[in-house]
């Protein structure tokens, strides 16, 4: 892969602190239309598989940079793999269905449940934000192995959703700007 070779140009002996995972892709796919498959699929390679690739990819470079630090300490000093979702995930705060917006194959890639605003650590190297989610399924399962299968490398796992911004998948109806959020 060429990204990665011009990557470890950049961070060289020093390895990749931070991998932010921002994916994101919506296709409009509804329960009553036709059934299409590779709707739904591409909705899944993005916002969870190509999570998932993208991040093994980087894993030597997150490796590197973890085994530079002799502490037991799972931080973004050390080496983080930060991972970004949605709020129209969410389980619990599904009340619209597909809705008028098509968000079947959206919502079953990025699958979570409402949560309360706080800041915790979850197990040893899953530090979780929530802002309106925790996230589960397809994409917190990912983590969640890869945090088990990492532990020993003391590469933390991070996962938060910034909330409802206005981009061209968000729309112009969304309560944050990308300025507003950057500042934040």
């Amino acid at each position: 892969m060429k990204d990665i070779s011009q990557v470890e140009k950049i961070v060289g002996d020093r390895g990749l602190t931070i991998l932010l995972n921002n994916a994101g892709i919506f296709v409009k796919y509804y329960t009553n239309q036709e059934p299409n498959r590779n709707d739904i699929i591409r909705n899944f390679n993005t916002n969870a598989a190509g999570v998932a690739v993208l991040t093994q990819v980087f894993l030597p470079l997150l490796r590197k940079a973890a085994a530079q630090v002799s502490t037991e300490e799972f931080s973004t000093n050390r080496a983080a793999i930060i991972n970004i979702s949605s709020g129209v995930a969410s389980i619990s705060d599904n009340t619209s269905g597909s809705g008028t917006s098509g968000m079947l194959a959206y919502r079953i890639s990025k699958v979570g449940h409402s949560s309360v605003i706080t800041l915790k650590i979850c197990m040893k190297n899953i530090l979780i934000l929530h802002f309106h989610l925790h996230f589960q399924s397809a994409l917190n399962s990912l983590m969640k192995t890869m945090s088990i299968d990492l532990e020993g490398d003391h590469i933390l796992i991070a996962m938060f959703c910034p909330g409802w911004v206005v981009t061209d998948m968000g729309g112009q109806n969304a309560q944050i700007t990308v300025s507003g959020r950057c500042q934040s």
